[in-house]
């Protein structure tokens, strides 16, 4: 577990501290978003009837184990990978890689491995770029098990592959 926050909790944390939006990215689920969407609901509406505005954002995204199709089921690793749905079109995006990882998982040391394959990106998102924001993720993912090992030519090939697929300026590294 990354968190054990509560949907609810974390949007309300977030707003009393002042900020505008947060993101849910669980590990290959999306079930949060709807506990998140209703809660904005019962927030928005709240602030509706005593006339004030209501100026957060809940993000949707997911947190996929990107991995080549030839590594499936043949390897311990599972390369983490960000994407946040920025319309209704790149969360439909999501809801398709979800279900696809979903149909092939595999149970791997009594954890249920969903994983993405490049392909599906290509097929599902290559289609129509432009809706999803991917970020690197964490130490966990491609980018930063590659830099660590001094592969610059696996590092430059995934970044290119990852700007044309997302296209221009929703491609992001994440550093840590």
């Amino acid at each position: 577990r990354d968190s054990s926050c509560k949907i609810h909790k974390g949007i309300d944390t977030a707003i009393n501290l002042g900020l505008k939006g947060l993101a849910v990215t669980d590990h290959e689920s999306l079930s949060a978003h709807i506990k998140g969407l209703l809660h904005m609901k019962k927030l928005r509406d709240k602030k509706q009837k005593a006339g004030e505005p209501f100026d957060f954002t809940l993000i949707l995204g997911n947190e996929i184990y990107l991995i080549d199709e030839a590594e499936h089921q043949n390897t311990n690793t599972f390369y983490h990978f960000i994407l946040l749905a920025k319309d209704a079109v790149g969360h439909q995006q999501l809801r398709e890689l979800s279900t696809q990882a979903w149909g092939r998982a595999y149970s791997n040391k009594g954890i249920d491995r969903p994983n993405t394959f490049y392909k599906d990106i290509e097929e599902v998102v290559g289609a129509d770029p432009g809706h999803l924001i991917a970020s690197t993720a964490c130490l966990g993912g491609f980018l930063a098990k590659k830099t660590l090992a001094g592969d610059t030519q696996a590092v430059v090939s995934f970044c290119a592959w990852c700007e044309k697929q997302f296209g221009t300026g929703n491609f992001f590294i994440e550093m840590q």
